[in-house]
């Protein structure tokens, strides 16, 4: 009976996304060049009242509106 598994069978066991999908804190992913939604996890869709597939592809502001201050982060 052999106790370790392999690398390649732990990564198939592994998928990040569920990770993402089990934290407390909401998690938007950016396209850094256009500010759009690739990924958000599902407090963000619990916090924005919207669905992933209503978030991904928006960009912040078509989110938030107009923020200076998330703006000034985004620079």
């Amino acid at each position: 009976m052999r106790i370790f598994q392999s690398r390649a069978a732990t990564a198939a066991l592994f998928n990040p996304q569920d990770v993402l999908d089990q934290m407390p804190n909401s998690l938007l992913i950016l396209d850094r060049a256009s500010n759009a939604v690739v990924y958000a996890n599902t407090a963000a869709e619990i916090s924005l009242k919207l669905s992933k597939k209503n978030i991904t592809g928006y960009q912040l502001q078509d989110i938030f509106g107009e923020n200076h201050a998330l703006e000034e982060l985004m620079k």
